[in-house]
């Protein structure tokens, strides 16, 4: 990254403030090395050898990177460009590094999804949550009971029906816990007559990386994706998860040429496909949408879930009236897990009072941190996906 190009960022701030009011950690702890203009005076002082790199690293990793904070700037500061920046002068830690390629590879091999079947059989995962100590258990509370092994194929129409053709992204994670969600998103874009490509050579996005400080494996990702999708005639890239679909819409920002637009799934379906309520079931229950960050900050697509939702008939449909970042963020939720559970306990309090049935949400990261937060309190509320909800009221509509 050119110092240069950072500094210059930097100095486009000018300590107006008006961030301040946007920054969750800023409203947590009160503290302005916590704020959007802390941090990026913290970066400043770094690049010109005011404060030594180290010491500034407990403000700057308990940044959320919502980015928040860029839709109240006057100036335009590109904060999570700054960010992400900075993070690459620290150097990554081994576990992290390790973690982080984990990520990138294990979900795309089957045996990974079997073996993780086998670890969430009760006998043994009990044991290993009692072995494995603090870290184990944090991460096993944000695992489902079981996940899917099916193999995830491209799907195509009779020749005389197809009315366009997408190519899905499953992204790491998703693939893995989630693949429920990418079954259903399969299941009504057929329904809705399109072909559904999904490359095999597919990989992660590159996200975690990026923001984790190690920008060459991420444009290394970047470039494994622009090798799978590009050569694909269709007419947009279809995501399910927001942290991704966010992370691919910026692949321009740091040199990739993705050359397909990047939609989320709901924002596709609402623009795109034929979907009425004559076509899905009623569906008498109440629902609370929880918009991620990436979605509403990046993504500009905060609308679009309601918007496909409220064609259900029957639904009670509310806003989760949630201001800030859940606290999920990617790995920050493993990271720092202190702050990321005190930023969903304003979530589970809502949940708690208006007692839902169903909480939906578009980013896989969100789900797992919030469905966590939901069983610790022994709340009966189901998380899923917007486009399951879909997909659940058309074989309703459609079953005999």
């Amino acid at each position: 990254m050119n110092p240069n190009s950072i500094t210059t960022e930097a100095d486009r701030c000018v300590k107006c403030g008006l961030c301040l009011p946007q920054c969750p950690t800023y409203k947590l702890t009160q503290d302005e090395g916590d704020s959007p203009r802390g941090r990026i005076s913290l970066i400043q002082a770094v690049m010109t050898d005011q404060i030594p790199e180290p010491h500034t690293r407990f403000h700057l990793d308990r940044c959320l990177v919502c980015r928040a904070c860029e839709t109240a700037c006057p100036s335009g500061v590109r904060y999570g460009f700054l960010i992400d920046a900075i993070r690459q002068k620290s150097r990554q830690g081994l576990l992290t590094g390790l973690a982080n390629a984990a990520v990138a590879s294990l979900p795309y091999r089957r045996i990974t999804r079997s073996l993780l079947n086998i670890y969430l059989k009760p006998p043994l995962r009990r044991i290993l949550r009692w072995l494995g100590g603090k870290t184990v258990r944090r991460l096993d509370s944000l695992l489902p009971n079981a996940i899917s092994t099916e193999r995830l194929v491209s799907r195509t129409t009779a020749p005389d029906q197809p009315r366009g053709r997408v190519a899905l992204f499953t992204g790491c994670v998703t693939g893995l816990l989630e693949r429920q969600t990418l079954a259903a998103a399969i299941q009504v874009l057929e329904h809705c007559h399109y072909e559904v490509i999904i490359p095999e050579n597919q990989g992660c996005c590159g996200a975690i990386h990026g923001h984790s400080g190690n920008p060459d494996k991420a444009h290394k990702l970047g470039d494994n994706n622009l090798n799978a999708f590009n050569p694909l005639s269709v007419e947009a890239i279809i995501t399910c998860a927001s942290g991704c679909g966010a992370q691919l819409q910026e692949y321009g920002l740091h040199g990739l040429d993705l050359q397909h637009p990047v939609m989320d799934i709901s924002e596709f379906l609402l623009k795109s496909a034929d979907i009425g309520a004559n076509v899905l079931g009623k569906l008498d229950k109440s629902v609370l949408v929880h918009t991620p960050c990436t979605m509403k900050n990046v993504m500009k697509s905060e609308h679009a879930v309601a918007g496909l939702l409220k064609k259900i008939p029957g639904l009670q449909l509310e806003a989760l009236a949630l201001t800030d970042c859940c606290g999920s963020a990617g790995s920050y939720m493993l990271t720092q897990p202190v702050i990321a559970d005190q930023l969903r306990e304003p979530a589970i309090e809502i949940l708690r009072a208006k007692r839902p049935d169903i909480l939906v949400t578009s980013n896989t990261g969100c789900a797992m941190h919030l469905r966590a937060g939901i069983v610790q309190a022994s709340l009966p509320i189901e998380v899923c996906h917007p486009v399951e909800l879909i997909a659940r009221q058309l074989k309703i509509a459609n079953s005999p």
